[in-house]
């Protein structure tokens, strides 16, 4: 089970920031009985619009968002293109993911 909770908010007119408390509860069967083991982890989010989906041609934003946790730290850049075309959206998310090991 996965659990995020997010305090959001506005730098700007297009620039945000979020930081998450993330829960997880990973478990698994060992022999009858159920294990499970209780990670916490703290998310920090940034978001920057370069170019809006319904005034310009096409939707740009930059997103970048870093975990560390007791055990790992991760980055994860994005860049994220959109279009709103009457009642549609048109996305496409490209997503990195870069992980290091703690200790």
């Amino acid at each position: 089970m996965d659990n995020r909770t997010e305090y959001e908010m506005g730098l700007g007119s297009n620039f945000q920031t979020s930081v998450y408390l993330n829960l997880t509860q990973p478990s698994q069967v060992v022999g009858d009985a159920i294990a499970t083991e209780l990670a916490m982890s703290i998310s920090n989010e940034w978001k920057y619009k370069m170019l809006d989906r319904i005034d310009d041609p096409i939707g740009i934003a930059l997103y970048g968002e870093a975990t560390l946790s007791s055990n790992e730290f991760e980055l994860e850049p994005k860049l994220i293109l959109d279009k709103q075309i009457d009642n549609f959206l048109i996305a496409v998310n490209g997503t990195a993911e870069i992980e290091y090991g703690l200790g």
